[in-house]
């Protein structure tokens, strides 16, 4: 799989994740641990199904070119996936 590597632009990350209820908290959390070399995010979990309560952390998945851990800042827990382990991941977030 071939990915192009560009940046995402955090205006357009803030629109598309509105619908999300992330509120101003969990949208600066994200912004503090969402690597600048990402070249797609993903929302899974409750906040992405909709089906969240007021206390639900936000699970974000950001695509990578290189490897890494987890990282969790406040209630987002952000997991880092190469395109590869996203494909091999398909039809289970």
């Amino acid at each position: 799989m071939e990915v192009a590597q560009s940046e995402i632009d955090p205006e357009v990350l803030a629109h598309q994740l509105e619908r999300f209820d992330l509120g101003s908290d969990g949208f600066e959390a994200l912004r503090k641990v969402l690597p600048a070399a990402a070249v797609g995010v993903v929302l899974y979990g409750s906040r992405a199904r909709g089906d969240h309560s007021d206390d639900s952390d936000v699970d974000v998945l950001a695509v990578v070119l290189d490897a890494r851990g987890s990282v969790t800042e406040r209630h987002v827990t952000l997991s880092h996936y190469t395109p590869g382990q996203l494909a091999d991941a398909s039809g289970t977030l």
